[in-house]
């Protein structure tokens, strides 16, 4: 196995091979040996606990495969990984289903199926502004944003143009915790300056970060931009390992500076898409990458291709790929920087009426029996929530009991 650090999968797979072998040879290990990593390193991995949560898995297979319908694609982080994720993507637009986004985890997404909400459409019309700011990412905003076809807005974004932005972009392997790659993408004298910095191994890491510092002070006041946590991560890392790398002072001026464009697009601005990603919000602007199946995923795969054949046209494919997010990044930041002005182009989420009910008067039922049902509803609400005084209140101050239905008022 390639990778250097064991995940759960891993060893539950180790396990199922295990039970593959009890089914043929009638002996169930107790243990089994992973071999992994590039040093080829052996760990032992008790298997007895694992068996109970393969076999449960093997019995829910089993369950559906018993049915006679297919289940309906359920789109996951593990996706990105599989063969058919195009054609289950398809499936999943085409019934609207809810597992399109990809931050709802699946227990909302059945909390939402007990209230009888399955498709984006109808998660949509449950939007309902809240007066009080909130810091959470709004499901239901951001499907009504899909729905309408335009950006929302939920309060003001702050946006402050200091300094000159640079953008960057950072290229790593996480289970090796080793950065190999830095592209930073500015403007000077009109025209747009790209870099790139790359390190063969972890050993050439610190001369990469160091000529990249050296980069950044020949800037005027330099303002990292870049998009999500892992270039915050990096930084951090790059500090602590090379203290001795450049200015301290003038490293965390750089890093107080910095501008994270998924912070300001997470609770304030609901682009049009399924997710927040960079790929997602940056091919909505009309930004496209030159490899269609580009991801960070796809880059570590390549990366992996590289250091076993040094093969140059992978390299230009990661440094390549890299310009590109540089790139994407910059056109996120424009799109936020104009929404920011009073003549955005941009739906606020403090003005969306409320679309649904809004009927007042009598229903008209299909059938007589819905009307007793709904009555019946009504005095369900009677019996429950109104209150009637029972007492003289100058005498007896909070004194109340429960109006029995069609009693009025006291």
């Amino acid at each position: 196995m390639f990778t250097e650090r064991l995940s759960v999968v891993d060893r539950m797979l180790l396990a199922f091979d295990a039970f593959v072998f009890s089914q043929v040879y009638g002996t169930v290990p107790a243990a089994g040996e992973i071999i992994h990593g590039r040093e080829y390193r052996r760990e032992q991995v008790p298997l007895a606990a694992i068996y109970r949560r393969v076999t449960a898995i093997l019995e829910k297979i089993s369950e559906q495969l018993a049915k006679p319908t297919a289940p309906g694609p359920v789109l996951n982080k593990h996706c990105a990984e599989c063969q058919f994720a195009q054609r289950c993507k398809q499936i999943a637009e085409e019934r609207d289903d809810l597992s399109l986004l990809s931050k709802m985890s699946q227990k909302e997404r059945q909390r939402l199926h007990d209230r009888g909400i399955f498709t984006v459409t109808q998660l949509s019309h449950t939007f309902r502004h809240r007066r009080r700011a909130s810091k959470k990412h709004d499901l239901a905003l951001q499907v009504l944003a899909i729905r309408k076809n335009q950006i929302h807005v939920n309060g003001k974004i702050a946006w402050t143009a200091l300094g000159t932005p640079v953008y960057i972009d950072v290229e790593g392997d996480p289970d090796r915790g080793f950065y190999y790659c830095v592209g930073i993408r500015f403007q000077s004298a009109g025209a747009v300056v790209r870099s790139s910095f790359w390190a063969d191994d972890p050993a050439e890491e610190e001369k990469m970060w160091t000529e990249c510092l050296a980069t950044l002070r020949t800037i005027a006041n330099p303002r990292l931009v870049h998009y999500g946590s892992f270039e915050t991560a990096f930084l951090r890392q790059m500090r602590k390992r090379y203290p001795t790398a450049g200015s301290a002072d003038f490293l965390d001026r750089t890093m107080e500076s910095a501008l994270n464009l998924l912070a300001v697009v997470y609770a304030q601005v609901y682009f049009p898409t399924y997710s927040n990603s960079l790929k997602d919000v940056a091919k909505y602007l009309g930004f496209s990458w030159s490899e269609p199946t580009a991801s960070g995923l796809a880059a570590l795969d390549w990366r992996r291709q590289w250091e076993r054949v040094r093969e140059p046209a992978l390299k230009e494919k990661l440094l390549r790929y890299n310009a590109e997010d540089c790139a994407a990044a910059e056109i996120v930041a424009r799109a936020l920087s104009s929404l920011s002005l009073p003549d955005a182009n941009a739906v606020d989420a403090a003005r969306v009426k409320r679309e649904y009910p809004q009927r007042f008067g009598e229903n008209d039922f299909f059938l007589p029996e819905f009307e007793q049902i709904n009555s019946a509803a009504r005095w369900e609400h009677q019996r429950k929530k109104i209150y009637r005084q029972t007492c003289d209140p100058a005498t007896a101050k909070g004194r109340s009991a429960m109006r029995e239905p069609g009693e009025s008022r006291g």
